[in-house]
């Protein structure tokens, strides 16, 4: 399909929107129609060197480059009935590899596009229906719905959202996001990224992985205790059958279908002292493969995190001391988890859900195919602090990171070595400006500096450290 013919797509899609409010307006007559919008520029620099690779290999992938995003956005609103849009592009430069770079249009998208319909059934739930972000709790479940793109976290999904009570809210939904995601886009299709690719393919239909994700769920946020808020989540999805390498249609890995069940408590022990908890567990089956003589598997599999953190609030500079430690079970070496087969009669490595995105570091990512976090233990420290004001923050995490079973092909026999390195990881963070244009708005930078001090896991010739960097800037307006 032609560019302009999508285009007018996404013009009809919105058109549609607006007639239903004008029709709201018309039949509320103390309706009162609000807009407004905004922007979002971003500029990073960023500097890779030695990241490390799954399995215990190593990545070829140094690279120096800039990134330039905007994102646009749009709402308008009368009485309890809204429309929002949200539209970006981002573009990028390499120094090496020189090969990479992406001009505008690189590949504009309808980022968002839903309808609120607020109060119904007795002013008690609130429902949105279209390509929408989602994020719940700490985001190690629920974040992302596009991790095959970079930049994009939505989801093509329905939720409503229910007060059960004045201090707890249950939210329903559900979501589908097709392996290539070109509706509502405009650009250049041989550029586009795979809105579920595991394997990080992009470029054009011949790239395609073929992994299409549908799913439903439902996640509970109860504040009934004072000081001990909890989360409950029930979940289930669907991710078909997917290509290794979308180029070679031999290496077909099974699908799945499964549940996650799980809970996140935080207590506040003491006006200093606060605890993170959170737990929980998968089940289900993966796809047979007769033809392949692929057989299914059970899947069980495991989260946990606990944390403590201790503010000092008599402190001018706010600082703030943390020990805590993060467990996604793993698969060995005879598993499924993003391979073609295994014999394994049980597939044990934790799947990220709708968290297949870089919230642990960046080398931490590298380490998984299209993040997909699984088979780590990470036992570490953080240390907070607001030196100036509260418009400078710093902090440093710092902790060794191991798997928590050796899944490496290829690693020498007799080698069980489980201990993937040392990561570390600085920023700062701060606030140059605040209320740029009509109270609103604000200019913020940030640097982050990563280093992994490689461990036995990774075998061969390697070398000693893996580092990134990232400067950049953020205007709103």
């Amino acid at each position: 399909m032609r560019c302009s013919e999508r285009l007018f797509e996404v013009v009809g899609f919105v058109l549609c929107g607006a007639g239903a409010i004008a029709q709201e307006l018309a039949e509320v007559p103390s309706g009162r129609l609000d807009v407004d919008g905004g922007v979002e520029l971003r500029a990073r620099y960023e500097w890779i060197k030695d990241m490390p690779g799954a399995y215990g290999q190593m990545r070829a992938n140094d690279a120096d480059r800039l990134r330039l995003r905007a994102k646009v956005w749009g709402s308008a609103t009368v009485g309890d009935y809204g429309i929002y849009a949200r539209i970006y592009d981002e573009v990028r430069e390499f120094h090496r590899p020189s090969n990479r770079n992406q001009h505008f249009p690189s590949w504009l998208i309808m980022d968002n596009l839903y309808l609120d319909m607020n109060n119904l059934l007795y002013d008690r739930v609130d429902l949105r229906v279209g390509r929408q972000d989602l994020l719940y709790g700490a985001g190690r479940v629920i974040a992302n719905g596009t991790p095959g793109e970079t930049d994009r976290f939505a989801f093509n999904a329905v939720k409503a959202s229910v007060r059960v009570t004045d201090k707890t809210t249950a939210d329903v939904f559900g979501t589908y996001m097709p392996s290539r995601d070109d509706y509502l886009a405009v650009g250049n299709r041989n550029r586009g990224y795979y809105s579920t690719s595991y394997g990080g393919a992009y470029g054009g239909p011949e790239n395609n992985d073929g992994l299409t994700e549908w799913g439903m769920g439902t996640y509970w946020t109860v504040n009934e205790i004072e000081d001990f808020p909890m989360e409950y989540y029930l979940l289930y999805k669907d991710e078909s059958r997917w290509y290794r390498d979308g180029t070679d249609r031999s290496t077909r890995v099974p699908g799945r279908q499964y549940g996650t069940i799980g809970l996140r408590l935080m207590p506040q022990f003491t006006g200093k002292l606060a605890g993170e908890f959170e737990a929980a567990y998968q089940f289900g089956r993966t796809d047979s493969d007769p033809g392949r003589g692929i057989d299914d598997q059970l899947i069980s599999a495991s989260m946990l995190y606990a944390g403590l953190t201790y503010t000092e609030t008599d402190c001018p500079w706010n600082p703030y001391f943390k020990a805590a430690t993060l467990f996604l079970s793993g698969d060995g070496k005879n598993g499924t988890h993003d391979r073609a087969g295994g014999s394994a009669s049980t597939a044990t490595g934790w799947n990220p859900v709708y968290s297949r995105y870089v919230y642990l570091g960046e080398i931490p990512a590298s380490m998984y195919s299209g993040c997909r976090w699984t088979n780590l233990i990470w036992p570490y420290g953080e240390i907070g602090f607001s030196p100036f004001s509260d418009r400078h923050a710093f902090r440093v995490q710092t902790g060794p990171m191991f798997a928590h079973r050796d899944d490496r092909a290829g690693a020498p026999a007799g080698d069980d070595n489980r201990y993937r390195g040392w990561y570390t990881q600085l920023s700062y963070d701060y606030l140059i400006i605040k209320e740029v244009v009509n109270q609103r708005g604000s200019l913020k930078g940030r640097i982050l500096i990563e280093d992994m001090a490689y461990g036995d896991y990774y075998y061969g010739d390697h070398p000693s450290n893996g580092y990134f960097l990232r400067v950049q800037l953020v205007a709103t307006f």
